[in-house]
């Protein structure tokens, strides 16, 4: 992944962005990207109205290095994607751009529920700003609350992949919970047009695809790499898309990563390569769970199941935990007031194993 330094001389938190004749007040610095900072501005005339407002920094060098370059060249990809899928309900809305000499200054839709990674880790998410009741408070275990928030994540990918774009770098951070408990996908800063690229560690080193990791990724001498005319090694984004997509359809279960790194490093990874029913082991999951999973994390990536397919799957499944007979569990944990069976989902916890989402 491209890193290269911003330069410190984006706008400080109490003062004014204009555009267009209108001023907003940066009031906070709520994240720090590769590019730069991420702050909460509000609106002058109407001191209610909030926007996160990403700062990009230009390059102002006469010869810049390739890195720089290239840089440079992302942020006007990530403009020009942003803006083409802007207006969509599951993608965050871009409200305006404002250039300076040295900066781009990106106003998008402030979405005060934070991320999905913050909503998967966190204990007290029941309350948050303004004492208000989070959206999805209580998400572990719940099939009802994972089947809404993953097919809203599928929505926003669909028009993407609808639209000639591919994300490559889908994870919780970069999903987004809107005012009114919305899902909104954020982050094109990665985000592709191409339908073969030859750009490889492109992305979150969790959710990329194993192909992604290494062009030369191969089992049993069968090498997942295609090949331009010219003999250079390429991979298809959409496909690494569904990759990404299974790694966070497992967050969203269990709250944990099955492995840290998709490739050969990774002795889970090895173990799934040999025998992918090593998932059973690390996670107390359905048989219809294990298909939906194995759906999008098949190692050919050809094989992996289509966006629409995928929707019908998730939207017809009920049930994504294993039953833990009453008999077997500990304490009576698996049984409610009524005796009834409930989804054991302790052994996620008990067994926290590599790549834990935390990490």
């Amino acid at each position: 992944m491209l890193s290269v330094k911003y330069r410190d001389d984006c706008k400080k938190v109490g003062n004014i962005i204009t555009c267009r004749n209108k001023e907003y007040r940066i009031v906070d610095q709520v994240g720090k990207g590769s590019y730069g900072p991420i702050y909460l501005a509000k609106y002058v005339a109407k001191p209610n109205l909030y926007f996160a407002v990403k700062c990009l920094t230009k390059s102002e060098e006469s010869n810049p290095s390739e890195a720089v370059k290239r840089r440079d060249i992302l942020h006007q990809k990530e403009i020009e994607i942003h803006n083409l899928l802007s207006g969509n309900k599951n993608i965050v809305g871009l409200e305006f751009i404002c250039a300076t000499p040295m900066n781009y200054y990106l106003g998008m839709e402030y979405c005060s529920y934070g991320d999905l990674y913050d909503a998967i880790t966190s204990s007290e998410n029941n309350i948050h700003n303004n004492n208000k009741i989070h959206p999805y408070r209580n998400l572990r275990g719940n099939v009802a609350m994972i089947k809404d928030i993953f097919l809203q994540i599928l929505d926003s990918v669909m028009y993407c992949h609808s639209n000639n774009v591919y994300h490559r770098d889908l994870k919780p951070e970069n999903v987004l919970i809107g005012q009114d408990g919305t899902i909104k996908l954020a982050d094109f800063g990665l985000a592709t047009r191409d339908f073969w690229s030859s750009e490889y560690g492109c992305g979150s080193s969790f959710y990329m695809s194993p192909e992604i990791h290494d062009k030369n990724f191969c089992i049993n001498n069968k090498m997942f790499s295609y090949f331009s005319e010219s003999g250079t090694p390429m991979y298809c984004p959409a496909f690494s898309d569904v990759w990404s997509l299974g790694i966070i359809f497992i967050n969203l279960c269990f709250g944990r990563n099955p492995w840290k790194l998709a490739n050969a490093t990774d002795n889970t990874f090895i173990e799934f390569m040999r025998n992918p029913k090593v998932l059973y082991y690390l996670f107390p999951l359905s048989q219809e769970c294990f298909t939906i999973i194995m759906s999008m994390l098949q190692l050919d990536p050809a094989k992996r199941t289509t966006l629409h397919n995928l929707h019908k799957m998730v939207s017809i499944s009920t049930n994504f935990f294993k039953f833990q007979e009453p008999s077997k569990a500990n304490s009576g944990k698996t049984q409610n007031s009524n005796g009834k069976k409930q989804w054991d989902i302790s052994l996620a916890v008990e067994n926290p194993g590599p790549g834990a989402i935390q990490t």
